[in-house]
C-alpha cells in the first residue's frame, strides 16, 4: 500500500495467520475425539425352538428378560445393565428360532448400588410432586430442593423432563387435533347437573369450504351464566397465545356491580 494514501494516526495491521498453520501433527491428533471402544460379547447357542411361539413362551416363563429387548430385567432400562444378555435368531430357511446368551454371569446384584444414584430417587420425586401441586415453577422447585439436606439435587434438564412426564400423566397430551376437539364438543353439549361444570352452549362446525372453514364453539358454566343475567357491561378480548393453530380465543366477561362471569368463545 502506498504510504501517501495512509492518513496520519492510522496504523497498519499485519496479515492474519490462522492458528491451524502453527499446529503440529501431535496437536491436531489431540483435537480428534476419541471413539468409545466397542464392547465385544462372547455369544453361545443355548437352545433351539421349533417356532417363535415356543421361544416366546420359554422366555416368558424364565421371568428374567425384558420382552422388548430381551435384556436382564433385574435392573432398570436406564443406567448400568447386567452383563448377561440374550437374543433370538430367526432361521431364514425354516420357522426355527435359536436362542443365544453371553458367557458372562448375572451381576445385576452388584450393579444395584450404582443404579441407586442414577436418575431421581423416590424422595426427590415425592418432593417435586408436592411442590408441583403447589403450582410452583421449575426454577422455584429447584431452589426449594437446594435447601433440602441429604438428597441428590437433579439437573434442571432432569427436573423439566420429569415435570413434563407428570403433566402428561395428570392432564394428558398437551396437543389436541380438531377431530378430538369436535368429539369433546359433542360429549360436553348436554346440560350438566353440577353448576360449576363446563359445558358447550353452542357450536358451529362447517368444513364444506376448504378455503374458509368454520370452527366455533362457546363454553361456560350454569353458575357463570346465572350471575351474568344482570350484567350491564360486557368486556371482550381476543388472544392468540392460548393455542398454536393461529385461531383467536375470545374472552367475554359480563360484569355486574357485585360480581362478574366469563364466557369463552
Amino acid at each position: 500500500m502506498d504510504n501517501n494514501f495512509i492518513e496520519e494516526g492510522i496504523q497498519l495491521v499485519p496479515d492474519y495467520e490462522s492458528d491451524s498453520k502453527c499446529c503440529t501433527d501431535s496437536e491436531e491428533s489431540v483435537l480428534v475425539a476419541k471413539k468409545k471402544p466397542k464392547l465385544s460379547l462372547d455369544w453361545k447357542l443355548v437352545q433351539k425352538f421349533d417356532n417363535f411361539e415356543q421361544a416366546k413362551t420359554f422366555v416368558k416363563a424364565e421371568r428374567t428378560w425384558s420382552p422388548s429387548y430381551y435384556r436382564c430385567n433385574k435392573l432398570k432400562r436406564r443406567g448400568p445393565q447386567c452383563s448377561t444378555k440374550m437374543y433370538l435368531l430367526f432361521e431364514s430357511t425354516s420357522d426355527s428360532v435359536l436362542m443365544f446368551k453371553t458367557n458372562a454371569d448375572h451381576d445385576h446384584d452388584e450393579k444395584k448400588e450404582f443404579t441407586s444414584s442414577y436418575g431421581l430417587s423416590d424422595t426427590v420425586k415425592n418432593e417435586i410432586n408436592r411442590l408441583f401441586d403447589l403450582k410452583m415453577k421449575p426454577k422455584a422447585i429447584m431452589e426449594s430442593l437446594l435447601k433440602i439436606k441429604n438428597i441428590k439435587v437433579p439437573k434442571m434438564s432432569q427436573l423439566r423432563n420429569y415435570l413434563s412426564d407428570r403433566r402428561r400423566t395428570i392432564y394428558g397430551q398437551s396437543t389436541i387435533s380438531l377431530g378430538e376437539l369436535e368429539a369433546w364438543i359433542h360429549s360436553h353439549s348436554s346440560l350438566p347437573l353440577d353448576p360449576h361444570e363446563v359445558f358447550v352452549l353452542c357450536y358451529r362446525i362447517d368444513d364444506s369450504d376448504e378455503q374458509n372453514p368454520i370452527f366455533r364453539f362457546v363454553m361456560s358454566t350454569k353458575y357463570l351464566i346465572e350471575i351474568s343475567k344482570d350484567a350491564s357491561v360486557v368486556h371482550v378480548d381476543a388472544t392468540y397465545k392460548l393455542i398454536w393453530q393461529g385461531f383467536p380465543v375470545l374472552v367475554c366477561e359480563p360484569r355486574t356491580k357485585t360480581a362478574n362471569s366469563t364466557l369463552y368463545v
